[in-house]
């Protein structure tokens, strides 16, 4: 009985979540529930922020970035806090542009 609370207190630290940029916003990942995710851009300003209702292992937090820029997301899961740094691409990806026009349309 007396092992269980040493076993538990030698535990390691869950490992930091990895953020990146998707398509409409920025993508936490991490091993343990998350409760809430700030993301701010290189001055510290905070930008944009999630709180989730059910803390969940992955959290979307929608915002606009630009290619290059620093953002950082402070993550929050329980007691735990971290503040990691946002995969931002360094240049704007390729552009699809896809048009339709009705079969023998004529001018």
């Amino acid at each position: 009985m007396l092992l269980l609370p040493v076993w538990l207190a030698c535990a390691p630290p869950p490992a930091p979540p990895a953020a990146r940029a998707v398509a409409g916003g920025v993508e936490v990942d991490a091993t343990v529930p998350l409760d809430r995710v700030t993301v701010s851009d290189a001055a510290g300003a905070p930008i944009a922020t999630r709180r989730m209702a059910a803390p969940g292992e992955t959290v979307a937090v929608a915002m606009r970035w630009r290619p290059g820029d620093l953002y950082t997301a402070e993550v929050v899961a329980g007691e735990q806090h971290w503040t990691v740094p946002v995969a931002v691409p360094t240049e704007a990806g390729p552009v699809s542009l896809q048009l339709s026009a009705p079969q023998g349309q004529a001018e």
